[in-house]
């Protein structure tokens, strides 16, 4: 059927990766379904998860939202695979907080308080 989406499953094992664009995908008459997952961006700590994964109210950037599970400070880092020109903490009505900084080999540095919730604005 024209324009019918097929949501695709992830791998319970791996919950470190996602891709907010691989997990709608068109469907193709004729074609299977079953597509590898594109990690378009990685955690490196499991206290830290992945809440939410949106679009900007005010622009096409995008909107990640992180929070602490484990209930002590937290340092972790997000490996972001998506062009982008900037990044930044951002408040809940989307407003700059902090630019962040990549490291040398591509990482950007978090640091969250016990069940903190903190959203990372990716700009385009």
């Amino acid at each position: 059927m024209k324009g019918t989406l097929y949501r695709r499953r992830f791998s319970k094992r791996d919950t470190s990766s996602i891709c907010p664009f691989a997990q709608y995908m068109p469907a193709v008459p004729g074609k299977p379904q079953a597509l590898p997952p594109i990690p378009c961006l990685k955690r490196t700590n499991r206290n830290i998860m992945v809440e939410a994964v949106k679009k900007a109210e005010d622009s096409g950037d995008l909107i990640i939202r992180l929070y602490e599970t484990s209930g002590s400070k937290t340092h972790a880092s997000l490996s972001i695979h998506l062009p982008y020109t900037r990044i930044e903490t951002v408040n809940l009505m989307e407003q700059t907080e902090e630019i962040l900084q990549a490291d040398p080999s591509g990482h950007i540095p978090l640091s969250l308080d016990a069940f903190e919730i903190k959203s990372v604005k990716i700009i385009r």
